[in-house]
């Protein structure tokens, strides 16, 4: 005997089947829940247990819209659902005064749901025009910002602006994704996040990873006035970084090139009378011949209490460098682990042209591929993206490409290491980025090598005056659950935008789907 299918539940008659449920003795828990619970249970809304999560907007939105209404009359708001409140503004008159309606238990026959926010991670950057100081949005939320100006692309004029006090808003842990562009760029989003692409704005989830170019912000030009960093010591950071022995007890610098070893030694004595720059060669490497010590010229000492002999003992103080090292979390640090300084973020513009000048004149290169070609290679990655959006700052977008190197050392016994490591290569062979880094960057060498190996014309005339490039899209692949957050920026259409990891994204804080019950 043939079987016959069961009629397909429409949601007409799941929504008739809960309505019976509810109103019987036997039904589920008896009683009516409430709308948090409603939405969120198995037994209800979330049916077959698909993962219906509330944001944290969405439940304060709905306790106040369902407060006093059948199974909501004992509902309560927590202290961070009060705060969040007021942070975006509707405890005012002009917002609905939603709180003090709230507490007179008014009934609305609205009902407003903000299904599918679309956020990005907290590990996603976002620089902040005012001090040029670059954060992650998990950064700024546990420092207590709730606010941050941003840098939109405005579709209309075509040119990128400043919009003020851009509200900053936790949307709960959430399921993420990273894209990878060609140029390296990287971001974590919520799979229904809106990106700039070349037919318009276009989700991740229906990005066509052969045929869509996501777009990025040519330049990110904030600055800041932080005196944290002297221009000197940002050269030697930069220097120290590069080609510096940070990780033993002494202080080594592996330098060949004349120009560069005498920079780095004035810079040395100006920032200190108690260091002295010297050759010693401490090992049988290659590089023997140009290795330099920097020590004190005079130890100083300082009392510590021995544990193992139970006394006050004597060691000797570090040195100025090594206390320059300290301060920035490069001493102790192998290649691998080395990166930009913190404090550099919102330092002024030359502070961190010294800092790059120095780094790209030891670990730079330029080559006549393309006629013409700037690289630069670090074995961390971090290391690779922060100089990536230092670069941006000043309008230079830089290409980030992975290369397997095969090398070796010999040590001092005679003995040969092979290595092989991965190493991140930031690359722009565009004239016009070239010019603008020898122009506001510059390299410590004399730059007749680069005249000679390509033909720089004085001035460069765009082709292309907006300020965005398009980039073609690498891969996309699963993150796993981390806090997302939203950034409102305008109710403008043409301002819903926002710069973050140096990609152009959406602002979906303005997007709400109404109903009328």
């Amino acid at each position: 005997m043939p079987r016959t299918k069961k009629p397909q539940k429409t949601v007409k008659d799941l929504i008739q089947k809960m309505k019976t449920e509810l109103s019987s003795k036997d039904g589920v828990g008896g009683s009516i829940p409430d709308i948090v619970s409603f939405c969120e249970k198995e037994e209800y809304l979330n049916l077959g247990g698909q993962g219906i999560t509330l944001y944290p907007m969405q439940k304060l939105i709905l306790k106040i819209f369902y407060r006093g209404s059948a199974g909501n009359e004992n509902i309560v708001l927590t202290e961070e659902e009060i705060q969040m409140c007021k942070d975006i503004g509707c405890n005012t008159e002009e917002r609905g005064d939603l709180l003090t309606k709230f507490e007179e238990k008014e009934i609305f026959r609205q009902l407003i749901l903000i299904w599918g926010r679309r956020c990005v991670s907290e590990d996603a950057t976002i620089v902040d025009p005012s001090t040029g100081y670059q954060w992650t949005f998990g950064e700024l939320w546990d420092n207590g910002r709730r606010k941050i100006d941003s840098w939109t692309y405005n579709e209309n004029s075509q040119k990128m602006e400043i919009v003020p006090d851009a509200d900053i808003i936790y949307q709960g842990k959430r399921q993420v994704y990273k894209l990878t562009t060609n140029s390296g760029h990287e971001i974590e989003c919520t799979n229904n996040h809106p990106f700039l692409t070349q037919r318009g704005w276009v989700n991740l989830e229906d990005l066509d990873a052969k045929k869509d170019k996501v777009t990025i912000c040519e330049s990110i030009p904030f600055f800041g006035t932080s005196d944290a960093i002297s221009e000197d010591e940002a050269a030697i950071l930069g220097y120290m970084t590069a080609d510096g022995n940070c990780s033993q007890s002494s202080t080594f610098f592996t330098c060949a090139n004349k120009e560069i070893l005498k920079d780095f030694t004035k810079r040395i004595a100006n920032i200190s009378d108690n260091l002295k720059v010297f050759k010693d060669p401490w090992t049988g490497a290659r590089s023997a011949d140009c290795q330099y010590k920097i020590t004190s010229k005079e130890k100083q000492y300082k009392k510590y209490f021995c544990e193992s002999r139970q006394k006050i003992a004597c060691c000797p103080k570090e040195s100025d460098l090594q206390a320059l090292l300290s301060k920035h979390e490069l001493r102790g640090k192998t290649c691998h682990y080395k990166c930009v300084p913190d404090a550099l973020w919102d330092c002024p513009k030359n502070i961190i042209a010294a800092y790059l000048r120095a780094l790209f004149s030891c670990d730079g290169c330029l080559l006549k591929r393309n006629k013409g070609t700037f690289e630069f290679s670090s074995v961390n990655k971090e290391q690779s993206v922060k100089v990536q959006s230092l670069l941006v700052k000043f309008g230079i977008v830089a290409q980030l490409r992975t290369k397997n190197v095969n090398s070796y050392i010999t040590d001092e016994k005679g003995t040969k290491r092979e290595y092989h490591i991965k190493s991140y290569v930031l690359h722009f062979s565009s004239k016009k980025y070239i010019n603008t880094f020898l122009k506001e960057i510059g390299l410590t060498v004399k730059q007749e090598q680069v005249k000679r190996t390509i033909k720089l014309k004085k001035t460069v005339i765009a082709k292309d005056t907006q300020p965005i490039v398009f980039s073609k899209i690498r891969n996309i692949e699963k993150v796993g659950i981390k806090r997302t957050f939203d950034l409102s920026v305008s109710h403008k259409k043409s301002l819903q935008n926002f710069t973050t990891q140096g990609l152009i994204t959406h602002n979906s804080g303005k997007d709400f789907l109404c109903g009328i019950i």
